[in-house]
């Protein structure tokens, strides 16, 4: 097959070799069939496990793709990819730390570590002090999956850190690397405000603007959901001057992406934090996703299904995830769970995805 939509959202298993956990393999491959969106007519869309059809819900106006999976049927040379390469380094949070390093912007206190006394070295430092909560990355992970909070020299349940299984397996050998000893991004923990994303692309020597976004997580960093505003206006929440800095690092990122060959869409994910003064500050980024984002599904899908809405163009609207039925206050259901089937609840199959507007700042309380 050498034509077609790749959704292989497991970047992780892509970057590490490692497979993903079933339940999450399945969920991932779930939301995926959302890049129908980019679907031509009668094209195949590819994720890496089975998605049963009735899932994916007819919506006027987007495609009804063919669902395939299994190595056998992978497009040899897809149209479009949510992943087109496998270059590990640029995946790693390593260099996305080395991105964020140069911004005005960045979190003081974040460093990248390799071992245990490196780690136990870096929490001694000021900004740590009085037992200050911290966060461990992993170097292959997205939406806060397999990162560990701490406080001093345990973790957040007390269990101390020479002690943490989790600890350890962030720094041990990686097997495909020769025995390249693997890293970890620790920063001080922040009281967030809110989050936001930029979409770009690194295309032909220059970085392209595509628009800007806001993140709905959870309080741990779990995806749960993209606004976008139709209009291509600043996102509900964003001050002017966070968004000329949120552009600032994206163009920053893709300039170090083209020196690297890497040319595709990208994305920066940002957030607003309260600091231990009670002030308002901004980190222009927090991650760089060297790949398509939901930023540019939920802007796909708004920019194709909207005017059959007739929406307000300066009317934010939100690409929403759930763990169960789509919502009845839904505009578009775009994919139902599947509870009926022998492995419904134990592979994750009750993951659902909608579009609705929102209409006022109490959707972000």
């Amino acid at each position: 097959m050498t034509c077609g939509v790749l959704a292989n959202l497991d970047v992780e298993a892509v970057a590490t070799g490692r497979p993903l956990p079933t339940v999450l393999a399945h969920r991932l491959a779930a939301v995926g069939t959302l890049l129908r969106v980019f679907s031509e007519p009668d094209e195949p869309l590819w994720t890496p496990e089975a998605v049963a059809s009735h899932r994916v819900l007819p919506v006027e106006g987007l495609a009804q793709p063919r669902l395939v999976s299994g190595a056998e049927e992978r497009p040899t040379a897809p149209r479009v990819a949510w992943c087109a390469h496998e270059n590990s380094n640029l995946l790693s949070r390593f260099f996305d730390f080395c991105c964020e390093n140069e911004q005005l912007s960045r979190l003081v206190g974040t460093r990248w570590i390799n071992s245990l006394e490196a780690l136990r070295d870096g929490l001694h430092e000021d900004v740590f002090a009085e037992r200050a909560e911290w966060l461990l990355k992993p170097d292959f992970s997205a939406a806060g999956r397999g990162a560990l909070r701490g406080r001093g020299e345990a973790l957040l349940d007390g269990t101390p850190l020479e002690n943490s299984p989790a600890i350890s397996s962030l720094f041990a050998a990686d097997s495909r690397g020769g025995g390249q000893l693997r890293g970890a991004l620790l920063e001080p923990w922040v009281d967030r405000l809110s989050d936001f994303g930029c979409r770009a692309r690194a295309i032909g020597g220059r970085v392209e603007i595509e628009g800007l976004h806001r993140l709905l997580v959870t309080p741990s960093g779990g995806f749960r959901g993209v606004v976008v505003t139709p209009g291509g206006g600043i996102p509900p929440g964003l001050r002017n001057d966070e968004s000329k800095q949120l552009v600032a690092s994206a163009k920053a990122a893709g300039i170090r992406l083209l020196a690297n060959g890497y040319e595709g869409p990208f994305g920066v994910d940002a957030f607003a934090y309260r600091s231990q003064s009670g002030e308002r500050r901004f980190r222009a980024q927090c991650e760089l996703n060297v790949r398509m984002t939901f930023g540019f599904v939920a802007a796909a899908l708004v920019a194709r299904l909207g005017p059959r809405q007739a929406w307000d163009t300066k009317l934010p609207v939100a690409l929403r995830f759930g763990a169960g039925p789509v919502p009845k206050s839904a505009s578009i259901p775009l994919l139902a769970p599947d509870d009926t089937g022998s492995h419904g609840g134990k592979h994750g199959n009750t993951t659902s995805a909608w579009l609705e507007p929102v209409l006022d700042s109490a959707y972000f309380v």
